[in-house]
């Protein structure tokens, strides 16, 4: 899990940090540097799990969609390069064991062309780092430090790429399990833009992953519901949001295995994939996105409640509560709905983060609301919609 998250010189940071919770919701006017935040975990990801180039992250290649802005706009205007330190909290494959926490930074220049110029690893409880590398000239060599790492420590190694792909566990058993498991934790970042007109078609059964787009709806459902447990469930939640009620769910099928969802209604109407309103297949998304989600993942939304009737919302949040206690999972999203905000439990509002420009302050400035001052107050007298339908935030930054 994501437990911190601190940014310099990338895109609109000057230098901002914010804690995060198994649930985080970020909070902002339009362009207040919300979606920043999703492009730097994504970043993280490229770097780390994906094993891409640092070019190739920015501004994509085949099979990953570049960061928005591409390479230059990654850095602040006036800066050369761009630091990311993320701190986390890693739960181990093996049950007995404890979890680790773990600090990683690194540095990324864009010009002459995209580099990283330094990176560290640090295992907290520890004095010295599992991995310390660092750009020393031109030519593309860096240093190379790998804590209990029985070879010399200068390596030459392609400084596009992060170091963490270099930590061969025949360096080091104790390292290669260590970075392993923080591999894991970047590979587990999943983002979800659900684009229901992606959703309204036919696609094979045997697709297995839901797509950034949600574009798979219909085939991870249709495997869902041949539990019929996991089908109830999907009904019972799905039978509050719709109107008229929702009897079940059903699927049309194709003699080349292809399957589309129809939902059957209490009055006998079927309404397929087709005709389902945009809210329904946002919410079907997000809900499949979630139930699916392997246990560490951390799954990034965007908008959350958009489309949804103002009736339904809390039916989204009492579900995003119960499924990251449930499922092991975290969740960062954005938000522009003050219903959303309203519907959260105590300990998801408090981990609400706030982003926003602050006169005579650089950059956008990011911190958690319940370290805001008189926020509980303010939260009991006034509501949680309050604070973001008011200027009593932008206020309090």
């Amino acid at each position: 899990m994501l437990t911190s998250l601190r940014l310099r010189n990338f895109k609109s940071f000057a230098d901002a940090q914010a804690p995060f919770g198994p649930l985080t919701l970020l909070v902002g006017a339009n362009a207040s540097g919300k979606s920043n935040v999703l492009d730097a975990l994504r970043l993280l990801r490229g770097l780390g799990a994906e094993h891409l180039q640092l070019e190739q992250v920015l501004a994509g290649t085949a099979g990953w969609t570049g960061i928005r802005g591409g390479i230059h706009e990654a850095v602040r205007t006036g800066a050369d390069a761009f630091v990311l330190e993320s701190s986390w909290r890693v739960e181990p494959v093996q049950p007995e064991q404890p979890a680790l926490s773990f600090d990683h930074l690194i540095e990324c220049a864009v010009t002459p062309y995209p580099v990283i110029r330094r990176e560290r690893l640090l295992e907290v409880g520890r004095q010295v780092p599992l991995l310390e590398a660092e750009l020393v000239d031109e030519e593309g060599r860096a240093a190379l430090f790998v804590s209990m790492m029985q070879e010399e420590p200068f390596l030459t190694y392609d400084v596009r790429e992060s170091a963490l792909g270099f930590l061969d566990i025949r360096f080091s058993a104790h390292v290669g399990e260590l970075v392993g498991d923080l591999l894991r934790a970047l590979g587990g970042i999943r983002l979800l833009d659900v684009v229901p007109s992606a959703m309204r078609g036919y696609v094979p059964q045997k697709r297995r992953e839901l797509g950034e787009n949600g574009e798979n709806l219909s085939a991870i459902l249709w495997q869902l519901c041949q539990e019929p447990e996991q089908k109830r469930e999907l009904v019972d939640w799905l039978s509050e949001l719709c109107s008229p009620e929702l009897a079940d769910i059903e699927f049309s099928l194709t003699d080349e295995g292809d399957v589309m969802l129809r939902l059957a209604e209490t009055n006998g109407g079927k309404v397929s994939a087709r005709s389902l309103s945009d809210g329904t297949l946002r919410f079907l998304g997000e809900l499949v996105a979630l139930r699916t989600a392997p246990k560490g993942s951390i799954v990034l939304l965007e908008e959350l409640g958009r489309e949804l009737h103002p009736s339904r919302v809390h039916l989204l949040v009492e579900y995003l509560e119960s499924i990251t206690e449930e499922r092991g999972i975290q969740v960062i999203a954005t938000t522009h709905s003050p219903l959303v905000l309203e519907a959260l439990g105590p300990k998801a509002r408090g981990d609400v983060v706030a982003l926003g420009h602050v006169p005579d302050q650089p950059g956008t400035v990011m911190k958690r609301v319940s370290d805001l001052a008189r926020f509980e107050e303010v939260v009991e007298r006034r509501g949680m919609a309050y604070l973001f339908t008011t200027n009593w935030l932008e206020q309090a930054l």
